[in-house]
């Protein structure tokens, strides 16, 4: 029976209005004010509430409904959420793909590691082959599982070690060290019974991460991995496995020693995803950014009050990008520059020597200094090759007339 909250004084002739549609609850005598009705006293979740009814017996208060429409239509909708895991991230490289279909929403990796869930359709079928049915009687299975890390409903991932009874939602395992695996039955374990390596890795000195350079533990664990054939190349867990996604199945190999059946069987059994796809290079598209022109100002403070996307013709505010690597830029006013200044250097390519910072103003931040230092620089304080460049240079630009 709905319960209702105590009701105002109606007045005489005055008929009950209920509350505006997909509100629960009853309105009891609205009250009144100018010809306008208030609202009334109802159940909104449960709780007793004032709602305003939307009676407007002499027209009046439509447009303020209106308005009220509006900002409702026009609200920014939350992402849906897994109904797996109960998150709305959307990061690819962790969830995999997310699926909508009927008002199911779902991530592609939290699918195939539910430990109650099966392929039983074609791959076109539902989601991977992931039937909607068996989805929904995996959400009713998992509803009753507690995971073991976040203590919350839904776990629908269990770990395969022997008698072990720990039950966890898929992105809370890989937060709190376990490891599931993407070949073959796609299992997963927990932080005390997850794969381990055991061998005995060469050394040399301090160990470093093969591909970010930062250091790692000094031994094989769940965040420091090895290759089991070189034995010396050592990788951060979240490094290997960026490397996986992009170089995938067909060119993925130990960066050291080039070996690629031992390393990926050794990967795929640690819980790395290794996708079997083309590489990410060889994709449609993967080198548009590359035809994209820089548009930015890059100095450590810019002044342009535009902001640093503004780029004008002439004037203080124009953009001149960097005459070597056109990977970097400056307003003419952020770099000290002047108006009879028709290129720049910025100060990696000038700091190399490889070009012509013409400016010789006091250097900003975003250019270390004009050419004639930098030169300068690299003639007094670099080998002879360098020299031999710097001469080679100056000969070459001697017609130009540019004053340093």
């Amino acid at each position: 029976m709905r319960r209702v909250g105590p009701a105002l004084a109606q007045q005489p002739g005055e008929p009950n209005l209920p509350l505006e549609s997909g509100v629960e609850g009853v309105s009891h005598g609205p009250g009144r004010l100018g010809g306008q009705a208030l609202g009334g006293w109802g159940l909104v979740w449960g709780l007793q509430v004032w709602q305003p009814v939307s009676w407007h017996p002499q027209g009046k208060g439509r447009k303020e409904e209106n308005k009220i429409r509006k900002l409702r239509d026009s609200a920014v909708s939350l992402p849906a959420a897994c109904a797996l895991c109960r998150r709305a991230d959307s990061d690819s490289e962790l969830f995999g793909q997310t699926c909508h279909q009927d008002g199911l929403c779902v991530h592609e990796n939290c699918l195939y590691h539910a430990s109650g869930l099966s392929q039983r359709g074609a791959d076109g079928e539902g989601f991977y082959g992931f039937l909607l049915p068996d989805i929904r009687q995996e959400l009713k299975r998992a509803a009753h599982k507690t995971c073991c890390i976040c203590r919350r409903r839904g776990a629908s991932v269990a770990c395969q070690g022997r008698r072990c009874p720990r039950n966890f939602h898929f992105p809370c395992g890989g937060e709190r060290g376990c490891v599931s695996q993407f070949f073959g039955e796609f299992k997963s374990f927990c932080w005390q019974h997850r794969p381990v390596q055991r061998l005995r890795a060469l050394r040399r000195g301090r160990s470093r991460c093969l591909i970010c350079q930062e250091p790692v533990a000094g031994r094989p664990r769940f965040g420091t991995l090895v290759c089991p054939a070189c034995r010396s190349a050592w990788f951060h867990r979240a490094c290997i496995q960026g490397q996986a996604l992009r170089s995938a199945l067909h060119h993925f190999r130990c960066p050291l020693c080039q070996d690629t059946d031992t390393f990926q069987a050794e990967m795929f059994r640690l819980g790395i995803q290794i996708p079997d796809r083309d590489a990410a290079w060889e994709l449609e598209g993967a080198f548009d950014d590359h035809y994209r022109r820089h548009s930015s100002c890059d100095a450590a403070r810019c002044l342009c009050p535009g902001g640093r996307q503004q780029a004008d013709d002439e004037g203080p505010w124009r953009l001149l990008l960097c005459n070597s690597c056109g990977s970097r830029g400056t307003h003419r006013e952020c770099g000290g520059l002047g108006e009879e200044v028709g290129s720049w250097e910025c100060g990696d390519c000038a700091g190399a020597g490889t070009g012509e910072q013409l400016h010789a103003g006091t250097p900003s931040d975003s250019s270390p200094g004009c050419w004639f230092l930098a030169a300068s620089n690299s003639l007094f304080n670099t080998p002879a090759g360098n020299l031999k460049n710097w001469i080679c240079w100056n000969i070459r630009h001697k017609s130009t007339g540019r004053v340093f």
